[in-house]
């Protein structure tokens, strides 16, 4: 049974930090079509922003990076943006694997999570990620960024993790798209402070029947990592599967010999 070394990243301000000559390079490179090009070319060539300050508007003036948020396009230009880093993470061979493909990176929007079955792949991942983030305008937010331990030596002393020039602190929880997560020897989500939220919100004078409702759906919807030898999964007993093959299992994560 193998430990997994987790690293939460937030991308500060990814969509307003896209530059938009790197985008354009990035599109022609997968062939997009040239008149598609020109024409997000033509629409984000011409933004312009000014300052307001007590009533006094500043002189206009170019913004050369940033998509737009809430825009139908942007996600998917984002993903081709960022596209090229997990390229690198996959062909690093650092990360976990499950069944022969690779989860070593789980990426939605801004929000990433880097998985790796040794403390010097993780490393390695996040040297990739700095170094990208470097090359494409992308920085981490220091302050949201943390490495996790899960398995059995998830309370074993091991020294920080490095971005760049910060250090990333191992914690005992994170937080990944607004799921608070708990480390240990397996992996658990807390909920009770979205069940105590609905709890209070559906019955707000009944304290203490909320709380013994509390704890019932704490038992109920507690989520873990259960490994087997033909499949390793987060799952809850409620069989809302949250995500499927999680790499876990000693039999299906996969250490590089280079990592090892």
């Amino acid at each position: 049974m193998h430990t997994v070394y987790l690293s939460a990243l937030d991308a500060s301000k990814a969509f307003d930090n896209v530059n938009h000559s790197k985008l354009f390079d990035k599109l022609a490179k997968r062939s997009i079509p040239q008149c598609i090009i020109q024409i997000l070319h033509n629409w984000y060539g011409k933004l312009v922003s000014a300052v307001k300050w007590n009533g006094v508007l500043s002189h206009y003036f170019s913004v050369s990076c940033g998509i737009r948020q809430g825009g139908v396009l942007s996600p998917l230009l984002f993903n081709i943006y960022v596209d090229g880093l997990i390229d690198d993470l996959e062909a690093s061979n650092a990360g976990c694997c499950v069944c022969g493909r690779f989860f070593g990176c789980i990426m939605y929007a801004d929000d990433l999570l880097l998985l790796s079955a040794s403390v010097f792949g993780l490393q390695h991942m996040l040297d990739i990620c700095h170094r990208f983030g470097m090359l494409n305008d992308i920085r981490f937010n220091d302050s949201k960024s943390v490495c996790v331990k899960v398995g059995p030596h998830w309370n074993r002393q091991v020294a920080p993790m490095t971005l760049g020039n910060t250090n990333l602190c191992w914690t005992s929880s994170f937080k990944y798209l607004g799921v608070h997560f708990l480390s240990g020897l397996l992996l658990k989500v807390d909920i009770s402070s979205i069940s105590l939220s609905l709890l209070q919100a559906g019955n707000p004078s009944g304290e203490g029947s909320a709380t013994r409702v509390l704890r019932l759906h704490s038992a109920l919807f507690s989520t873990s990592i259960r490994s087997s030898r033909k499949s390793s999964m987060l799952y809850s007993t409620t069989s809302i599967h949250l995500f499927l093959c999680l790499p876990y299992s000693v039999v299906h994560v996969h250490l590089h010999p280079r990592f090892s």
